[in-house]
C-alpha cells in the first residue's frame, strides 16, 4: 500500500497533465472514461499526448535522472 502511494505521488512529477499524459484521480472511474472518450474522439489531443510522452522519454534518460538524484543526495549531505 505504502509503494502506491509513493508511486502516485511520484507521478505528477513525471506526467504534465495534457502535455505527455492526463492526470486522473486513479479512485474514479467517471475521470478515467472522461480521458478515455475525449481520447478516442480527439485524434489531435492523442497525437500531443504522443509527441509529449516521446520527448519526455527521449529527456528523462537514466543517466540524466540519476544526475537529478546525485545531486539531490550532495545537497541533503
Amino acid at each position: 500500500l505504502e509503494f502506491r502511494r509513493v508511486l502516485f505521488r511520484s507521478i505528477p512529477e513525471i506526467v504534465e497533465d495534457g502535455v505527455n499524459g492526463f492526470l486522473v484521480d486513479p479512485s474514479s472511474s467517471k475521470s478515467i472514461s472522461k480521458i478515455i472518450m475525449d481520447l478516442s474522439r480527439d485524434r489531435g489531443l492523442c497525437n500531443k499526448a504522443i509527441k509529449g510522452a516521446f520527448t519526455s522519454m527521449q529527456t528523462r534518460t537514466i543517466e540524466s535522472q540519476s544526475k537529478v538524484v546525485a545531486t539531490f543526495i550532495s545537497s541533503v549531505f
